[in-house]
């Protein structure tokens, strides 16, 4: 799996976002334990821009989530995953919504990994940040299902139920995941956040946007571009491929990437080879 070399980037000004907008069941987990994460790099924040920003969202509202579920930054710049489960009629309201937030105060121009445990018995979420647990909290109407009516993802802005878009994310986004049926640990986001993991078990979409946004789970949910962002040279520096601090050769070619090892035997780690030094 080679690490990742791009990332999306995606302009408020220009309500840039990504979409899909017939989703497959595999997005659509209801009575099971989901995890979403991902590498983010803000350019400002809600705070700054009195709005919102969608990280992730397959929810259908109008003025209060009714359906689905929703990753964002508010207002206070804190990280919230909420669902609902549609019980809350037109309108919103009733007891249609579990909203679950981790206080935070990211700061602009650093890469962060974010992701959110749901134990959707428990109605609480866990909390990771660049790989470390930041303890749970807990939603305060207790569901233990989500429902669906709209079957559009979107990333980078929010969804409602009359086709319309707002809440734009305002920096650069990669390596996003959702899983489903499934409890995430801190190692196991940390082991894995590098690279594409391609079909792996209860991995219901992954999208690198290292260069696409295509879903490489094997669940085709393939994003379209929306308003023309672009794709970045700038990645996490954990997920860099570091070269050489010397370039090295070997029978005068120059290598690139430096030699790891020669016939099994680390170069880095000894003195000659075949008796030459």
């Amino acid at each position: 799996m080679a690490n990742i070399t791009q990332s999306l980037d995606l302009e408020l000004s220009s309500s840039q976002f990504a979409e899909d907008t017939a989703i497959s069941s595999a997005l659509k987990p209801t009575g099971v334990d989901i995890c979403w994460e991902g590498w983010i790099k803000l350019e400002s924040l809600p705070s700054t821009n009195a709005a919102s920003m969608l990280l992730f969202d397959t929810s259908d509202h109008n003025g209060t989530l009714r359906y689905g579920y929703q990753v964002f930054l508010d207002t206070n710049d804190d990280f919230n995953f909420w669902y609902a489960n549609g019980d809350g009629g037109n309108g919103g309201g009733g007891n249609s919504w579990n909203k679950n937030v981790f206080t935070w105060a990211p700061s602009t121009g650093v890469w962060y990994h974010l992701a959110v445990n749901l134990d959707i018995s428990a109605g609480s979420s866990e909390w990771f940040l660049d790989g470390v647990s930041q303890g749970s909290t807990t939603g305060t109407r207790g569901l233990t299902s989500i429902a669906y009516l709209s079957s559009e993802l979107a990333v980078g802005a929010t969804t409602d139920n009359f086709g319309g878009h707002a809440a734009y994310f305002d920096g650069k986004i990669s390596l996003f995941r959702l899983w489903s049926n499934t409890l995430r640990s801190a190692t196991d986001y940390s082991n894995n956040w590098c690279a594409e993991l391609g079909a792996t078990t209860n991995l219901a979409g992954e999208w690198s946007f290292d260069g696409d946004a295509l879903d490489s789970s094997g669940n085709s949910n393939d994003l379209t571009l929306v308003n023309s962002p672009s794709y970045a040279s700038d990645v996490p520096a954990t997920c860099s491929v570091a070269g050489p601090t010397t370039v090295k050769t070997w029978d005068g070619v120059t290598q690139s990437t430096g030699i790891k090892t020669y016939l099994g035997v680390t170069v880095a780690n000894t003195k000659s080879v075949i008796g030459a030094t």
